[in-house]
Formats: C-alpha cells, sequence, structure tokens
C-alpha cells in the first residue's frame, strides 16, 4: 500500500448535511411520472455514447422512478460478464450514474472484466469472492462476501466475481459510467485500456481487509458526517452509525427531545463517488429538500413511503393546488429509487422498527472533491419542518394511525417554543 495512504489506517471525519431521501402521494408505477423522462436521451447527432452502449448490451433495462426488489428484477445473459445481468437506469440517473445487476450461478465465475468508470457493490444474496488483479501476472487480491457485504471495483482494475455457495449470488453496483462514456465516446478505450491509477490501486495486501466494527473518531468537521476511509465491509446492516448533526430538521428534533438520524460515510478505493449508510427512527421522517439526481437510494430493512414533487409544484404542493403533482412511492427491503435533479423529496417511516438505507455511489467523493462541486451539490435546498405543507403531516399522521402508532415528531409549536426558549 502506497505511504500515507494505507487502507487499513481508516479514519473517521465527522462531517454533515441533510441524509435521508424522500419521495411522494400518488402511488407511483414504476415508469415515468405523467409521462416525462427525466434521463439525458440524445444527442444533436443521434443517442447517446452511454445510451448507445446500454442498448447494445442486450440485457433487461430496467427504467422509470423506481425499482420495487433489486433482488427479484428480470436479468439474461449477459455477454460481456458471461453471467446473467441487467441495468437499471432510472429516471433520476440524469446521465451521471447507473446501476448494474449480476447474477452468479453457483459455481460460476464471471469472464474478468475492468474499465475506467468507478464503481461501488452491495451484494444482495448469495456467497463468494471477487478476485482482483492488474496487469498480466500481477498479483491477485480477493474480496470475500455474503449478503450485506459492499465493496468497491478500483479503476481500471480487473475484476472476476466467483460464486462459492450453494445458490445464485445477486450483486448490486452502482458508478459513474454514463458521464465517462459519454465523455470519451469510446468503447474500446474504456473497456480495453491497459492504462494503470497506482494511487487508486497498488495491490497491497491489505487493500481489502474487513472494515472493523467500531471506530475512535478522531477528526471532527462542521458538516457533521462521519465518514471513513475502507474498501470492504462485511455487512452494511452492522456497522456503527453516528449522529448526523445536521439540517433543521435534525437540530429541531433534538431540541424537542428527539434522537434524529444516524449515518456513515465512506470514501473507497481512492474513487470519485460517495456512499453512506443511514438509519431514521421509528414514526418519523425528515425534511423536504432538493439536489442533483443521480443518487441511487437502496433500502436495507424496514418498510414505509416516500413523497417526490417538481420545483414547479413549489414549496407547499397541496395548498398551491398542486397536489396532484406529488407522488407517492412505497419502500421495503431492496427498493431502489433515485429522484430526479431538483425534485423535493422526502422519506416517511410509519411503522414501530427503524428503518434503514445505503446511499450508493452519489457523483463526487467527500475526501476527493470536485472542482465543480458547487454544480453537483448535494444538498441545495430544504423546507423547514416549520414551513412545510400542512398536508403532507396529516397524511403522515393518517398512515401512523392505521398502524396505531403515535408519531416521534416534533410538532410546529414545540419547535418554535424550544428555538425561543434556546435564545440568550
Amino acid at each position: 500500500m502506497r505511504k500515507g495512504r494505507k487502507v487499513s489506517k481508516r479514519f473517521l471525519i465527522v462531517a454533515g448535511a441533510v441524509g435521508l431521501l424522500a419521495l411522494g402521494t400518488l402511488a407511483v408505477s414504476p415508469n415515468r411520472l405523467q409521462g416525462q423522462d427525466h434521463s439525458v436521451q440524445t444527442s444533436a447527432v443521434g443517442k447517446t455514447a452511454f445510451l448507445t452502449w446500454l442498448e447494445g448490451e442486450g440485457i433487461p433495462i430496467h427504467r422509470g422512478f423506481e425499482v420495487d426488489d433489486v433482488g427479484t428484477v428480470e436479468v439474461k445473459p449477459w455477454k460481456r460478464y458471461g453471467t446473467k445481468g441487467a441495468m437499471v437506469y432510472l429516471d433520476g440517473s440524469e446521465g451521471v450514474t447507473c446501476g448494474m445487476v449480476w447474477e452468479v450461478a453457483p459455481g460460476q465465475k464471471s469472464i474478468p472484466v475492468h474499465h475506467l468508470f468507478d464503481t461501488r457493490v452491495i451484494v444482495i444474496s448469495g456467497s463468494g469472492e471477487t478476485r482482483f488483479s492488474q496487469g498480466d501476472g500481477g498479483k491477485v487480491l480477493t474480496a470475500t462476501w455474503q449478503a450485506g457485504t459492499f465493496f468497491p471495483l478500483p479503476l481500471n482494475v480487473t475484476y472476476q466475481f466467483v460464486n462459492t455457495g450453494k445458490e445464485a449470488a445477486r450483486l448490486f453496483g452502482v458508478g459513474n459510467a454514463p458521464w465517462i462514456m459519454d465523455m470519451y465516446r469510446d468503447m474500446d478505450f474504456i473497456f480495453g485500456s491497459d492504462q494503470k491509477f497506482p494511487d487508486r490501486f497498488d495491490g497491497s495486501g491489505d487493500y481489502f481487509k474487513p472494515e472493523p466494527t467500531e471506530f475512535k473518531v478522531t477528526l471532527k468537521d462542521k458538516l457533521g458526517y462521519a465518514v471513513s476511509r475502507t474498501n470492504l465491509i462485511p455487512d452494511v446492516l452492522t456497522v456503527k452509525l453516528y449522529p448526523a448533526g445536521h439540517g433543521a430538521l435534525n437540530t429541531a428534533w433534538r431540541k424537542a427531545g428527539g434522537s434524529g438520524t444516524t449515518n456513515h460515510h465512506y470514501s473507497m478505493a481512492f474513487d470519485a463517488l460517495d456512499s453512506h449508510v443511514e438509519q431514521f427512527s421509528p414514526a418519523a421522517y425528515e425534511i423536504a429538500h432538493r439536489h442533483l439526481g443521480g443518487v441511487y437510494i437502496m433500502y436495507l430493512s424496514g418498510t414505509g413511503y416516500s413523497l417526490l414533487w417538481p420545483k414547479s409544484a413549489g414549496d407547499q404542493p397541496y395548498a398551491s393546488g398542486h397536489g396532484d403533482q406529488v407522488v407517492k412511492v412505497p419502500w421495503h427491503k431492496n427498493t431502489v429509487f433515485i429522484p430526479p435533479t431538483d425534485w423535493y423529496h422526502q422519506h416517511f417511516n410509519p411503522t414501530r422498527t427503524p428503518a434503514k438505507f445505503l446511499k450508493n455511489a452519489s457523483f463526487e467523493s467527500r475526501v476527493y472533491p470536485l472542482t465543480a462541486k458547487e454544480v453537483f451539490r448535494e444538498h441545495g435546498f430544504v423546507i423547514s419542518y416549520e414551513t412545510q405543507d400542512p398536508e403532507i403531516n396529516k397524511i403522515f399522521l393518517a398512515e401512523l394511525k392505521k398502524n396505531g402508532i403515535t408519531s416521534e415528531m416534533p410538532t410546529v409549536e414545540e419547535i418554535e417554543k424550544k428555538a425561543k426558549d434556546a435564545k440568550p
């Protein structure tokens, strides 16, 4: 491992912002909302390089705002990998990110592949290992996995999935392939370059050393997110989470006696992506916010729903007569969805158990920021809890009533009183 950047020296940075992404009130079909297509479709001379490649792979392409269960979506033989597979290119991907599904039969090995785009992989089911190598005769490193394991595919490093279990293994990866393909427009270069990136991968034996469960927070950032650098998380369901400490809702919630949300961000393979595991409490939800699309949210546990609506419907869509533009997306384990760019969205947990999700590979690293980071802002605009559309809370209370649960959310009056009491 190169000096000064050993993956075994994992660290935590407390960084922060608004953590849960959310969605809708019209039960949405897995298709496009109101006939609108928010993906990048064609250029002046035809389809984009990415879309041309996408359609040429000959595997199912799952579209719309969400995939109900990525663990059961249709897959077909994928010649490039020698396994079954599918693409998950949701309308909110915006030509920035996309998802890939691989299904590897028991005893099967995929065809070795390498490419010039970053990807992070979550194991949905099964067990096995991924073998990594760089160059002819290079040392082979192995990442062992089972359901819940999370790991990166380092830039242009050859990888091969191997199913060592007795059942089919399914993996779901998200990366910035559309962005890279549209930039270079040369698939032979993207999948055939022999360029090495030693600052991303140097073949050190501890590169895929599993992340330990416990961490000591050693660095703090004013934003309040916990961030660690690692290349193998054995199980995303058991990672240690930290108080998010971000945003108007968490501040108000804690002032009113609530617990807020917890999360844990990950920098992996020195890449240009960001991922985090987050959990929010039962009978609770977070404030609405909007930002760039391309953020793949996959629920790991819990059941609930999300609301989303276009910016043009306003901060209070129901009160302003645009309630018909609000979309409701039910979610549960393995549901994957993406809000389009500048669509407000909120997540709601109307149950007695916590809900946990993985935000997989959104564009831009927290450790290696882009010069254009303002363009790819993660949290651009929020609607405070005090000023949200009253109908939002009414819908949530109705859902709680169905389940015989009392809301854990502070009332507007409680928030205002706590804020007033806190003033000097």
